[in-house]
């Protein structure tokens, strides 16, 4: 009888822990501010210097929407993942960063329409990646809801005990979340919101653009680990890249242009130019080894193609796919396709010097941009006033660069 009443108290306390664990999850989700909406994150952001990085919602689209309602900019900054090391501090007038939310250039019909529904920037550097145009069948998200923040579903309540499992969070990480610290990551001084910014440091600021503290941090070898073998084994990377995923390959080989993505294109710059913006258009630089093997491989040809496609567009337009010209070197990338701040900000300097009379001229401030160029060279970020003292950044592609040393 002894026994079975051990056995029944044991299966209680292991009924009672199996059914506490979506509660402590619950907990650990809303100490961390994942349950927070969009108008209140975004008011934040402005309010306190936060930066919001969230490990449960997809709100890609949805938060830059919000961030440019409230902000209201003259210029914008609009495109995918790639653009979002434009800043506010780069310009003299307000900005925001609408990046993130396109993931081919059939999204930017909507997004722009969008955007326009929130704004009305009087300037919109549109930043195009290559591989948007050789896609043979369109490709759109699902449509935006802003409520996407702070929905739950079962599977995302019970995400923290998954990466406590998983080994992305350690036991006393997770009792430091449901105690309510929003502070595992002290490289970035900043207060935080959500679970990738608190444990990472990662998430956007108030302008939209995105603040990568994880590469100030020894942790960020191994978080950029993949990324680094892209850029090691460039050659490799822009003939089989898509081959091992299985999906559409958008470094190549032997790609063609699809006119069917450039009528799209020219579909996204009327959206804008009717609502009032002039359209400034950008192809974004790939990391310095990249580009060689793309140019050496003979097999990427179409690059010149939309090189042609895009200069018959009528539009001011500057071809950054080779930071050569941007005297950028690969210390200055995070990995095979996304510059840092620094390229960025010489990306602007060189609009401006091929182009003195562009619209662009009334919104840069150069003073400041030749100055952080300076200082900066050689990093991926560029810490201004708000982001506070920030330590050097590790060597993320094992290149040999001293970032801030």
């Amino acid at each position: 009888m002894r026994e079975h009443r051990r056995y029944l108290a044991a299966l209680t306390l292991f009924a009672v822990l199996l059914g506490a664990i979506p509660l402590l999850d619950f907990a650990v989700i809303l100490r961390s501010g994942e349950l927070e909406r969009l108008p209140q994150i975004v008011r934040a952001l402005h309010e306190t210097g936060a930066i919001y990085g969230t490990a449960l919602h997809d709100v890609r689209g949805e938060l830059p929407l919000e961030i440019v309602r409230q902000r209201q900019p003259e210029i914008i900054a609009l495109g995918s993942s790639r653009a979002l090391d434009f800043r506010q501090e780069y310009f003299t007038r307000p900005f925001a960063c609408a990046c993130g939310g396109m993931d081919s250039i059939e999204d930017g019909e909507a997004y722009a329409a969008a955007v326009l529904e929130h704004s009305r920037p009087r300037l919109v550097l549109l930043a195009l990646d290559f591989w948007w145009f050789t896609i043979d069948e369109p490709q759109r998200r699902g449509p935006m809801d802003p409520e996407a923040a702070g929905q739950l579903t079962r599977a995302k309540v019970l995400r923290p005990v998954e990466w406590l499992w998983e080994g992305t969070i350690s036991p006393l990480e997770y009792l430091r979340l449901l105690g309510g610290e929003r502070n595992l990551f002290a490289a970035v001084p900043r207060p935080k919101i959500g679970v990738m910014a608190i444990k990472r440091g990662i998430g956007m600021r108030a302008d939209g653009s995105i603040l990568q503290g994880v590469r100030l941090a020894p942790e960020g070898i191994a978080y950029y680990a993949p990324m680094r073998e892209q850029v090691q084994q460039a050659r490799q990377f822009v003939m089989t890249e898509a081959r091992r995923r299985g999906a559409h390959t958008r470094f190549g080989p032997d790609n063609e242009l699809v006119p069917e993505r450039l009528a799209a294109l020219d579909r996204v710059v009327a959206t804008l130019k009717a609502g009032g913006a002039r359209v400034i258009l950008i192809l974004p630089p790939v990391a310095p080894p990249v580009a060689k093997a793309m140019a050496e491989s003979g097999r990427h040809t179409f690059l010149a193609d939309l090189d042609r496609a895009l200069r018959q567009r009528g539009l001011e337009y500057h071809n950054f796919h080779d930071p050569a010209s941007l005297r950028s070197d690969v210390c200055e990338f995070a990995d095979a396709y996304h510059a840092g701040n620094v390229t960025y900000m010489r990306m602007l300097r060189a609009m401006l010097r091929a182009r003195p009379s562009s619209p662009l001229a009334a919104y840069v401030d150069r003073a400041r941009i030749d100055a952080a160029i300076a200082r900066y060279a050689g990093r991926t970020i560029a810490p201004f006033e708000a982001d506070g003292e920030l330590p050097p950044e590790v060597d993320i592609l094992g290149a040999g660069c001293r970032r801030g040393a």
